[in-house]
């Protein structure tokens, strides 16, 4: 501030008459007897402590009246009574009148053409500040119209940046790495869709350690309830599962890939093999071919799932079951038909216990009850399945999700698989290779096991030791 007042500058007569002024009200003030008396007292004290060689004759003051140091005298008011200074507004609205000081000097110093060039740098600007008042702030930074670094730790803050500005530093053993966003392939109708998604979802993706995407809310409950399950704590270990709120992740996986953030992640997508309205099959499959990074292959997958024989042949799941594995193998993880569907054989009690707890009538416990049934066989009814669906969307797929997510979520995970699968030993890792063999809620687990292994480097479910004191099972060291 003292700056900015010493370069405009003040007119010099003001200046003069201003400190003309203060001298007059200085005397006035000093005339007080009380201030005589105090300055007589400390004016002996001090001849005593310094004796006659270091004579100081103090005299109390508000201002000096010496023009050119009345400047210095200046104080910033927060309010136009000037009753309240900096000291008495908060911490963040401190740091704002701080940097917009700054800002004013650079301005001032940019129009006296003393740079060529001015980079600002500011970290973390979101300190104290209300969240609608970060968003604000860096909105007006980037108008501000300086070369801009910011270092942030405020989802709500990178919610509004632009996609292609993004540099993330991630601590590894070997040091400190950066990915950056600069060179994103996605088109500017793909960006502009992944600001707005970066902006709903308040940025979380960008502080992942790991993403797991999947298609809609139903999969943002029950991912985490499945984890919590296999005493897997995403939210420890820095997982978001995020949903594209839809079926097209090209943008997302170009966001997280190589040429982007670098983040490992997942994608978990419907299956719906079984025809739809306008007779399309295996709808997920092809999502996931058209996924792959090269173009020659993404082509060849894609015939490959269309001369899939139908759902009900006897060989579809031996020709299926390559195509899913080499999806598998690049992060993409493909179901049977729909999450509620591919739950049942693992989780029926669970999805009928939910259900019932949501709607008591009768005649829709039946339909559900024969709807999870039906998906434990080894041939379902495509109606009885649509009506089970029906039930389930009537509802609203997310509630239902919300509840069947709170049944998974206390289940002992490691002992139901080891009973599906006939394991006797509770204490072996369950490995991807006896996941596989669940059937249609094995890709869930796949991915979960994948992110896993990237971000702790065990398995979901590692093999536990026993304590030989008690025979106890205690989980295995890394």
């Amino acid at each position: 501030m003292r700056d900015l007042l010493e370069r405009l500058p003040l007119d010099p007569a003001n200046l003069e008459a201003t400190a003309s002024a203060v001298a007059a009200a200085v005397d006035q003030l000093t005339k007080d007897a009380n201030i005589t008396k105090l300055e007589q007292h400390l004016s002996g004290r001090l001849k005593e402590m310094l004796g006659p060689r270091l004579a100081i004759e103090p005299a109390l003051g508000f201002a000096s009246s010496k023009p050119d140091e009345l400047i210095r005298s200046v104080r910033l008011f927060v309010d136009t009574a000037r009753r309240r200074g900096i000291s008495e507004t908060s911490l963040g609205s401190a740091n704002v009148i701080y940097l917009g000081l700054l800002l004013e000097a650079l301005s001032q110093q940019r129009l006296d053409e003393q740079f060529v060039a001015t980079l600002v740098a500011v970290e973390e600007p979101e300190a104290h500040l209300h969240v609608s008042l970060q968003r604000h702030l860096f909105g007006y930074l980037l108008r501000s119209g300086t070369s801009l670094i910011l270092t942030t730790h405020s989802p709500h803050i990178a919610a509004v940046a632009p996609i292609r500005s993004f540099i993330v530093l991630r601590a590894t053993g070997s040091g400190t790495v950066g990915a950056s966003t600069a060179a994103l392939p996605v088109t500017d109708e793909q960006a502009q869709d992944l600001e707005r998604y970066i902006d709903i979802s308040r940025a979380e993706v960008l502080f992942a350690s790991a993403v797991i995407l999947v298609e809609g809310l139903a999969e943002l409950y029950v991912l985490p309830a499945l984890a919590a399950a296999a005493e897997f704590d995403l939210d420890a270990y820095g997982i978001v599962v995020a949903s594209a709120h839809g079926t097209d992740f090209k943008p997302y996986r170009a966001l997280l890939g190589p040429s982007g953030l670098n983040t490992p992640h997942v994608v978990i997508t419907d299956g719906d093999a079984t025809p739809d309205q306008l007779n399309r099959r295996e709808a997920g499959l092809r999502r996931g071919a058209n996924l792959h990074p090269d173009a020659a292959r993404r082509t060849t997958l894609v015939d490959a799932v269309r001369q899939l024989p139908p759902y009900e042949a006897a060989d579809y799941h031996n020709q299926r079951g390559p195509l899913v594995r080499e999806l598998q193998a690049l992060g993409i993880f493909v179901g049977a038909q729909t999450l509620e569907t591919d739950l049942c054989l693992l989780f029926g009690d669970e999805i009928m216990q939910a259900f019932e707890e949501l709607n008591d009538n009768p005649g829709a416990v039946e339909d559900v009850h024969r709807g999870v049934a039906n998906e434990q066989s080894l041939s379902p009814n495509l109606e009885i399945r649509a009506t089970m669906l029906g039930r389930i969307a009537a509802l609203g797929k997310g509630r239902f999700a919300q509840r069947l997510a709170a049944h998974i979520s206390r289940i002992d995970l490691r002992t139901r698989l080891c009973t599906v699968l006939g394991i006797s030993d509770t204490t072996q890792e369950v490995d991807t290779h006896a996941l596989r063999r669940l059937g249609t809620e094995s890709y869930l687990l796949l991915a979960l096991n994948n992110i896993s292994l990237q971000v702790r480097g065990t398995p979901l479910l590692p093999a536990l030791a026993r304590d030989e004191g008690t025979n106890e099972p205690q989980e295995a060291d890394a």
